[in-house]
Formats: structure tokens, sequence, C-alpha cells
């Protein structure tokens, strides 16, 4: 089973969720392909896997393999990058209406998923390296604030919402400005995030394991905050944090394997 990445972490949680239950459920190793544009760095710099069988390069993967759907045969080192939205005809994967079951499967990191976050907890871990870097204790004086910006929208209506039901605030945002303004009116508010002044995750002039590690640690913030608030309640990266927030399971990431 060979999972492509794209797009934001909260995506690429959510494909890893479904290429998780979909290994498990037909027994079948797996291959985490995040060596896109986006990611940069590759899945295994930062994580692997309890009790579940995977590999950690598609060289393991003989090259006499069957695989579907067809465009990825003789492709499987294809990163995904932004080709993949007009090529989502031919990259279409569903696990529960397919009926070829061929040696490799390929889910494309794009369109159709379904998520277990308790199960993805039960198997997916933090490298140990990696947990220092990115694990902080739950935040639970304060509420946390997350004021996504940069690529996203949002109305003076949030704002005044968010002002109101969070007035003093630990503050976790990808943009400066954003930053700059709610400290303005909220000066005994907290930053706990370091952005990178107009960057998202499409740049390609920033060095993808720092920006990595920044999002790693946002997200993992929000995740373990007993209160936390969103300036655009569309935000997948706030929705699947708090999600990953009521997972018993949660904590389970976070186990050394040294």
């Amino acid at each position: 089973m060979v999972i492509k990445g794209w797009e934001g972490f909260a995506d690429r949680l959510q494909c890893l969720s479904y290429a998780v239950t979909t290994s498990l459920r037909y027994n079948r190793t797996l291959y985490v392909d995040w060596n896109d544009d986006i990611w940069g760095t590759g899945f295994y710099k930062y994580f692997t896997f309890r009790d579940l069988p995977y590999i950690k390069s598609d060289t393991e993967i003989p090259k006499s393999a069957t695989v579907y759907p067809g465009f990825w045969k003789h492709k499987l080192m294809l990163p995904d990058n932004a080709w993949v939205y007009d090529m989502k005809d031919q990259l279409v994967f569903d696990c529960s209406t397919t009926t070829e079951f061929a040696d490799v499967w390929v889910q494309p990191g794009v369109g159709y998923r379904e998520w277990n976050m308790s199960l993805l907890c039960k198997h997916l871990v933090v490298n140990d390296d990696i947990i220092p870097q990115v694990y902080t204790e739950p935040l639970t004086d304060l509420p946390v604030v997350h004021l996504r910006g940069n690529d996203r929208c949002f109305s003076e209506g949030d704002w005044t919402r968010l002002r109101q039901v969070a007035p003093i605030a630990y503050v976790l945002s990808d943009d400066t400005m954003l930053i700059s303004r709610w400290m303005n009116e909220s000066p005994d508010s907290i930053v706990i995030s370091t952005p990178l002044e107009n960057v998202t995750h499409f740049n390609t002039n920033v060095d993808k394991h720092d920006y990595n590690i920044k999002v790693l640690r946002d997200f993992f913030t929000l995740c373990s905050a007993s209160v936390a608030y969103t300036l655009n309640e569309n935000s997948q990266y706030y929705q699947m944090s708090r999600i990953l927030y009521g997972c018993p399971e949660y904590k389970s990431l976070f186990t050394m394997q040294s």
C-alpha cells in the first residue's frame, strides 16, 4: 500500500489514516511517500510505525509487481506535486469499491479519504530525535487561539467572535501580521509560535525541515491544549488537532522507541 503526500499536514494525516486502515484491513505492507515539493524531506525523517509492516523505500517493491491505478506503473518514484489535480481521474483510489487486487495499491494523497485517528495513533510514532523538537506539555491555564492566516480568509466577525471568547490567550499562528494585531489588542496574551513571514507550505525557498518542525510543533500544541479556538472554522489543521485531542491513544505518538 503506497500513500503519496500533498497539501498541508491535516490533509496528509487524513490520507495517512486511510492508508493505515487499508493496510491493516487487507494485510498490506505500507510505504509512505512524502518526498514532494511541500514536505520535502520525507516522511520517515519524522515518523515510524509500530505493529504495522512497512518499508522506507519504494526500491523494496519488486519491479514486476502489478500496480493499481495503472497510471503509477513504472512511476512509483514519482512524488506528488501540483500536477495531481490535473490527473485526478486517472488516480482515483477507493479500497471499498475497487475490484483491482493488484500487488500494489497507490493512494494519491488527494481526493477520497476516510480517517480513524484512534487507530492511527495506535500505530504511528514520532521518531525519538524529533519528539523533543515538537512535543509540548498541555497548556491548561489559558486557551490557545489558532490564527490561521496567509492563504486563508476571515471576516471581521470571525475576529470579533474570537476576541470575545478568548480575550487573553496563548497565540499560535503562521502569520506575523495577525500575531501583531492580536498582541496590540491583548498585550497580556502569550505568543507560542514563531512563524516565517509570508511563508506557506507551498514555498520552496525555505528550509523544509525547519518549516516541518514548526508545523508539527504548532499542530501538537493544538492537539494537547485543554481549550482551543480558531479564527477560521474551516481550518482542517485545527479540526484534526482537536479530533486527536479527544483520542485516548494520542500520547502513544510520543512513545520513545529506543
